[in-house]
């Protein structure tokens, strides 16, 4: 990180944190789909409704909204994996749903 062009160097690192917190939220939008669908009906519908309100919110850039939903979303998924057998596999080639295109229409 130590550059002659200091404001280059906070642009990458600034990209960084934003390409980081893309792929997280779309990770979790993603488990929380998958894991709704081995809950119980009133936990899936939480599940898909939290998770489609994290993806509408990553959309639009809220990062206070962001981090206001991960939390929940992350404890009722462990409260189904707490319910359940477990998960014999989850399978590597997700889309995502698009989440991880920026506005440009590129994918991180």
């Amino acid at each position: 990180l130590v550059n002659e062009k200091s404001n280059e160097c906070m642009d990458a690192v600034m990209n960084l944190d934003r390409l980081l917190l893309r792929c997280g939220t779309a990770s979790l939008v993603d488990q929380a789909h998958f894991f709704a669908d081995q809950a119980d009906q009133e936990i899936a519908a939480r599940l898909h409704r939290a998770a489609d309100e994290l993806k509408d919110a990553a959309e639009r850039q809220n990062t206070q909204q962001i981090m206001k939903l991960s939390n929940p979303i992350a404890s009722l998924i462990r409260q189904v994996q707490e319910n359940t057998k477990g998960v014999e596999r989850i399978d590597a080639a997700r889309s995502f749903g698009g989440l991880l295109r920026d506005r440009a229409g590129t994918t991180s």
